[in-house]
């Protein structure tokens, strides 16, 4: 068992000298002692909830200096749920609301200034009623969200969900099951929208049908005059036209078509009409481009330099004084 603070004792322990009347003195002596004395946690929490609280009362009445000085001095003794409340008002206290002479606009201005210095249960409470409240989607508050958004961007960005809801236009809304949907379908009086054709066996050929060769010379007698008539006559054109036939004139061969001739390369080792000669440092640039090659077996450390290649083009000449 826990014995009772120092103070309190002392009086217990005078009582029965005193016939259990003690002295107003020693009631008062008693009673600031156990004054001092640290209370208990739910205590201290509940303590630092109503001093939080009348912090954000005043929130937006002082300067950002004293609202920051204020806060610091509650910050260094935070205790208990309001400390997470406490640390989401550090978000503000360097805004100051800019005016807004139009009516929704100010409106608008005010609830969100409201939601910033409310607890966070009771601040997504705030914000759902005030949206599912009716005529929220009208013109007018579009027109003062965007107000609110374009002249107090800082104090529009305390409160991003309120502003966000008029840019995406996401109300939150009861999800109900679709009605008439049944939960598994009957697919016994499914009718297919293509019907293939049916494939059956090959017809038969119908007895007495003519075949190929009766087709072309005939039955009996009759059908082989016509087909001896036939033969004649193509051995006939075949024999004549042999002896008519001549051969065909020669075709003219197409003209060449004209191409692409470049002029001629200046030969190896010779400068180009109007180019400037290597200069000293150019050369030296390039020797030391040969050498990176050669380290590097073929690969180059860093781009080569200018006209680098018009030097091996050349034969890789020497600088000349001029």
């Amino acid at each position: 068992m826990t014995s009772p603070p120092a103070p309190i004792a002392r009086l217990l322990r005078a009582l029965p000298g005193h016939g259990f009347a003690p002295p107003e003195a020693d009631v008062d002596s008693a009673a600031a002692g156990a004054a001092n004395l640290p209370r208990a946690a739910d205590d201290q929490a509940a303590a630092f909830a109503a001093e939080v609280r009348a912090f954000a009362a005043d929130y937006w009445n002082f300067a950002p200096t004293t609202r920051r000085a204020w806060w610091g001095r509650l910050s260094a003794r935070a205790f208990g749920p309001a400390a997470a409340w406490l640390a989401e008002l550090e978000a503000g206290l360097n805004v100051v609301p800019a005016p807004q002479p139009d009516t929704l606009a100010a409106a608008m201005a005010d609830l969100a200034r409201e939601l910033v210095t409310l607890p966070p249960t009771e601040r997504a409470a705030r914000r759902l009623a005030w949206l599912r409240a009716g005529s929220r989607l009208d013109p007018g508050w579009v027109a003062a969200a965007r107000t609110v958004l374009r002249t107090d961007l800082p104090l529009a960005r305390l409160e991003p969900r309120l502003f966000d809801w008029y840019s995406l236009n996401a109300l939150p809304h009861p999800v109900e099951p679709a009605a008439n949907v049944p939960d598994r379908f009957d697919l016994s009086d499914y009718t297919a929208t293509y019907t293939p054709a049916p494939v059956g066996a090959p017809a038969p050929v119908p007895v007495g049908a003519p075949s190929l060769n009766q087709a072309v010379f005939g039955t009996g007698c009759s059908g082989w005059g016509v087909g001896l008539f036939v033969v004649v006559t193509v051995l006939r054109v075949l024999i004549g036209g042999c002896g008519r036939q001549s051969d065909p004139p020669p075709r003219a061969r197409p003209e060449p078509l004209p191409y692409y001739q470049p002029a001629p390369s200046p030969p190896r080792g010779q400068a180009l009409p109007g180019e400037a000669p290597f200069t000293a440092e150019e050369i030296k640039q390039f020797r030391q481009c040969d050498l990176e090659l050669i380290v590097g077996k073929g690969k180059a450390i860093s781009p080569p330099p200018p006209r680098y290649y018009r030097w091996v083009e050349r034969g890789k000449p020497l600088w000349t004084a001029p």
